[in-house]
């Protein structure tokens, strides 16, 4: 390695006609030396034309023999350079001069070596994440089929401990994706758990909305506690509790007042279709992000605004962005899970209505050029856009029903086809784009009136 007494690294400077020997500064990046080792060979007899040379094939670069050109964002320490090394000067241009073997063995190793998709210790932490997650979710399935309150306090315990593990691993550790992965599985198990604690037997039969209702208490429990051990992920589990605010509001509608659970979902989705608009300003104030300081009086106006905190300012922006995301995540999952039951009720009110819920998922997501943040909105517009056409199709006899579904799989692969094939890129006209907004304004305004149709509300008044 490079000589840390004095910090050089004394290298061999090969270029193609000359040769020399330099001792380079070891903790300077490549990029600030190559300059000078340029001007040095080309004041070297016959190297007069050796920078035009360069410039001609895009520029010189350093290299090892038989190796890609050197990172100059690097210096030679971090590059592992060691003394008595010998760099070629090499056109950015040309590729490394292919490897010469003379044991097939060891072309066979070093062709293996550098093969992409090796296993490596991060796949092996995936394969242990992946089946404690399943051994995890069958014991937790395994429970619901049994049922009862001794099936519910060993799934609540197993959560519990999960979440404790979730908080060694952040902490102790410092792992937060297996963490993170951890904390989902205790607080999924903290709502299983919920469900399975009012059952007396198979929960998969007996649970209904006063099941779910406990369930939606438990996993608010679960996610507030997980928010609590793992705070840089915060932003993901205040999500799910916000969507177990939703679960636990819905299925209290169905269980204390009685109404239909096409009812329940159509106020939890309207609510969540309500809260879209508004949820870019509050990630921003959730983030704690400075707004812009108005002046309100002439000394304000001549006074100089202070400065920005700039790291501050980006680090906050990313945690705005992670808000966003998750609420938005949030509020597409609920829309598409209250899509399920809205759309099953075999009811045209209920049907119109799901179909308004998949059509402003999809123009809402014109809003967010992220794909985590639009994919959400697009899944959830086709599940609620699917679920209708799927309840009514399964109602038909087996001709007509082949006959529905395969004429609208095929209508829908071909606009998606064109679409991605011919349209995707493609600059559109504005007024497209305006008819959009418009229709995604009448949608939205539309879910308060249709919401009051599925619960009957028009009846009730003429009566």
């Amino acid at each position: 390695m490079a000589n840390t007494a004095t910090g050089l690294c004394r290298v061999t400077v090969v270029a193609p006609h000359t040769r020399m020997d330099v001792a380079l500064p070891a903790h300077v990046p490549l990029a600030e030396l190559q300059a000078d080792l340029l001007a040095q060979v080309a004041a070297s007899p016959q190297g007069e034309y050796f920078v035009n040379d360069g410039v001609k094939s895009g520029g010189w670069t350093l290299a090892r023999l038989g190796e890609p050109p050197l990172d100059a964002d690097l210096t030679p320490a971090q590059l592992g350079l060691v003394d008595g090394q010998e760099l070629y000067f090499r056109p950015a241009s040309d590729t490394a001069p292919a490897a010469v073997f003379d044991d097939v063995i060891d072309a066979i190793a070093s062709a293996a070596s550098s093969r992409a998709g090796r296993w490596q210790a991060a796949a092996s932490r995936r394969l242990g994440l992946v089946v404690a997650g399943a051994a995890v979710t069958g014991g937790t399935a395994v429970a619901v089929s049994v049922g009862g309150p001794v099936a519910a306090a060993a799934v609540l315990t197993a959560g519990a401990v999960l979440l404790a593990l979730a908080w060694a691993l952040a902490r102790a550790f410092d792992r937060p994706d297996a963490a993170v992965y951890l904390g989902l599985l205790g607080t999924g198990a903290g709502f299983v758990g919920g469900v399975v604690m009012l059952t007396t037997g198979n929960a998969f039969r007996e649970a209904g909305a006063a099941h779910l209702l406990a369930g939606g208490c438990l996993l608010a429990v679960y996610a507030v506690v997980a928010t609590v051990l793992l705070p840089k992920s915060a932003p993901l589990f205040a999500a799910i509790v916000v969507a177990a605010g939703g679960l636990v509001a819905g299925t209290a509608l169905t269980t204390w007042l009685g109404v239909t659970e096409a009812a329940a979902a159509a106020t939890v989705a309207a609510v969540a279709v309500a809260a879209i608009p508004a949820l870019p300003m509050l990630s921003y104030r959730f983030a704690k992000l400075p707004g812009p300081e108005i002046p309100r009086t002439p000394q304000e106006l001549r006074d100089e605004i202070p400065p920005l905190d700039g790291e501050l300012a980006l680090a906050r922006g990313v945690l705005a962005d992670r808000i966003l995301t998750c609420l938005l995540g949030t509020c597409a999952a609920a829309t598409a899970v209250a899509a399920v039951w809205i759309g099953t009720e075999r009811r045209w009110p209920s049907v119109i209505l799901a179909v308004i819920l998949g059509l402003i998922g999809l123009l809402k997501s014109r809003d967010f050029q992220v794909v985590r943040q639009r994919l959400p909105l697009l899944a959830a517009g086709f599940t609620a856009l699917a679920v209708p056409v799927t309840a009514w199709a399964f109602r038909l006899t087996g001709t007509m029903r082949l006959t529905v579904i395969g004429g609208v799989l095929l209508l829908v692969a071909a606009v998606m086809l064109v679409h991605g094939i011919a349209l995707a890129g493609r600059r559109t006209s504005p007024v497209w784009g305006r008819i959009g907004d418009i229709v995604q304004v009448v949608l939205i305004v539309s879910v308060i009136p249709m919401t009051l149709w599925v619960w009957d509300a028009y009846w009730w008044i003429r009566a």
